[in-house]
């Protein structure tokens, strides 16, 4: 199994979640915030997916050679732009997995193809935003926080 050493590193489903509900996903997390992981740890238990949480990009690499996740939620503190530039490289390698960016405060919904998240919200809210990324379900087009969403052009 990919994942830390010490909690929460792997969390499988629940026998009862798992057996009554077919979407189940395997969900994996670079992060090294223990807060956010276990946040997510305990709503993916309770959703019936697994969880895996890594710290660094080597992690990474040598995770997604032995297991591939169905959502992989890439934590990221700097510029959008190099975040998405991270989640394209992961992307070209391993296409079937749906990246998303995990951000403080985003100012918008997306990058290039991959949906951003505001990774302060509940595990919750993080975890359907996991699962519509999943099913391709495309980020909302209104903006975060109620602001109003400007028409282009």
């Amino acid at each position: 199994m990919c994942g830390r050493s010490h909690a929460p590193k792997v969390v499988p489903p629940s026998q009862s979640s798992a057996s009554a509900d077919p979407f189940a996903l395997n969900v994996i997390t670079m992060t090294r915030d223990s807060s956010l992981a276990r946040n997510l740890a305990r709503v993916c238990a309770e959703r019936g997916h697994s969880f895996s949480q890594l710290e660094t990009l080597g992690m990474l690499h040598t995770c997604l050679s032995r297991r591939l996740p169905n959502v992989l939620l890439l934590d990221w503190d700097g510029e959008p732009a190099e975040g998405a530039s991270v989640a394209a490289t992961v992307s070209s390698v391993h296409p079937e997995v749906e990246i998303v960016l995990g951000m403080p405060t985003p100012r918008q919904r997306s990058v290039g193809a991959f949906r951003v998240i505001d990774r302060s919200r509940g595990g919750d809210r993080l975890v359907d935003e996991l699962e519509l990324a999943y099913i391709a379900i495309p980020p909302a087009v209104a903006a975060p926080e109620g602001e109003p969403v400007r028409p282009k052009g």
